[in-house]
């Protein structure tokens, strides 16, 4: 992070960060270059002299970013400045988020280590935030008109834009195809690092609200199956009861898709099944372990046998799992460990509400977890078979990125998700 700070100069002319807030980035990059290199070296003047900006311009970005967030974030003092708690607070999110910006550049010119410093921190030191959100932009419409029409520019404009960036990362992001625009691997694996550094940025918003007694922001859950059902649900709406001005989206899909989505940073985390990971860069917690049970409608002929046993059920019908889930290779696992053919698959479902539906209107069985159906059976419209069951077993967790530094929101949601789960079980 030194290097960014003290290895070259803002090429552009200073705007004191209007370019930047006008797109949609609150705290001003060029503004938090200024507040990183006045926490490392201690006063604007020797901020300056690292920075190639005047003293007056480096305080000018302290004011506008603490105009922005209505704290300050630095004590003047004799000696020089020292950053407040707060300004520690931006501080380490913008380092993080310029570390990001770094990292990303060498990752699209497929370089793991550090190669020539002045080239590896190009991107991080000169970077204007209209050209990450029309990075973004164009990776979201694939075309370059449609995002001049989202970011109100002109196509041109988005055209030249592309062409700024690419320079910075010294590699190409982008190609044109006769569909449209597509990233390049190399455009990806910065869009990635884009996206993390730009949440960095949000939450030292929202952490500084905090201070004030302010809880502000956004949570996004990505939910598998079975937490979709209760967990979720039951720890969102005691959450949103308790912080009203607060926001969550919850989204669901299969796992990698949502895994591709936690590691950059489009959602928060993921609430479910746990997997082993093949990324180093995810981190698990486990809530509780759950165990998949025989469910069908509370008529079916199977409810009314006993005893029931697993060679009984094979040749009916079955609702189940997608390839390549946990819940299906639980499916397949209990039948193999039992030494009784796979039953024959007519029916894959991967939504818990359809199976439930199916269930209640069919003589359909399913492989699920009794608290995916609590509510059904309270009602007695569906129940458990007695089956006893070997390879079903598995755990129920939250999935995050390993190095993340949750937002307050997070925090207080993280807390209600594990007391959900307490509650569940």
């Amino acid at each position: 992070m030194k290097d960014i700070i003290g290895a070259g100069a803002d090429d552009a002319p200073e705007t004191g960060g209007t370019d930047d807030a006008d797109k949609g980035l609150p705290l001003p990059l060029k503004a938090l270059r200024s507040a990183v290199a006045v926490a490392a070296h201690g006063s604007a003047g020797r901020a300056a002299a690292t920075t190639n900006k005047s003293p007056t311009t480096v305080t000018r970005d302290i004011q506008v970013l603490e105009a922005a967030l209505g704290l300050p974030l630095f004590e003047r003092r004799t000696r020089g400045m020292v950053p407040t708690a707060a300004g520690r607070v931006v501080v380490a999110r913008a380092t993080r988020a310029f570390d990001q910006l770094e990292q990303g550049a060498r990752e699209a010119r497929h370089s793991a280590a550090p190669t020539d410093p002045a080239r590896d921190t190009r991107l991080a030191r000169l970077v204007s935030a209209r050209l990450l959100f029309v990075l973004i932009a164009v990776a979201e419409t694939g075309s370059e008109g449609r995002a001049a029409e989202r970011l109100n520019l002109s196509q041109p404009a988005v055209s030249q834009a592309i062409r700024d960036i690419e320079h910075l990362a010294s590699a190409q992001l982008v190609e044109r195809t006769s569909r449209g625009v597509v990233l390049t691997e190399s455009g990806e694996l910065l869009l990635r690092r884009i996206k993390l550094a730009l949440t960095e940025l949000r939450v030292a918003e929202e952490e500084v609200a905090s201070m004030q007694g302010f809880l502000r922001g956004r949570v996004t859950i990505a939910s598998l199956p079975f937490s979709s059902v209760e967990l979720v649900p039951h720890a969102v709406t005691k959450f949103l009861s308790l912080h009203p001005e607060l926001k969550v989206t919850i989204v669901d899909g299969t796992y990698d898709s949502l895994m591709s989505q936690l590691r950059s940073a489009d959602v928060d985390m993921i609430v479910g099944t746990l997997r082993a990971s093949v990324f180093n860069d995810i981190a698990q917690e486990s809530l509780f372990d759950d165990t998949l049970s025989v469910v069908c409608r509370v008529d079916h002929p199977y409810a009314k046998m006993a005893p029931v046993e697993l060679g009984d059920v094979v040749r009916g019908p079955w609702v189940v799992p997608l390839a390549d889930t946990v819940t299906r290779f639980s499916f397949e696992e209990a039948f193999r460990t039992a030494n009784i053919a796979i039953p024959s698959i007519h029916l894959e479902v991967h939504n818990p509400i359809v199976v439930r539906s199916i269930l209640l209107k069919s003589d359909h069985l399913a492989l699920l977890s009794p608290l995916q159906v609590r509510s059904e059976m309270a009602a007695g419209q569906l129940t458990v078979l007695p089956i006893t069951l070997q390879g079903t077993q598995r755990t129920i967790g939250l999935t995050m990125r390993g190095d993340d530094a949750p937002s307050p929101a997070m925090k207080a949601l993280l807390h209600e998700l594990r007391m959900a789960a307490k509650e569940l079980t």
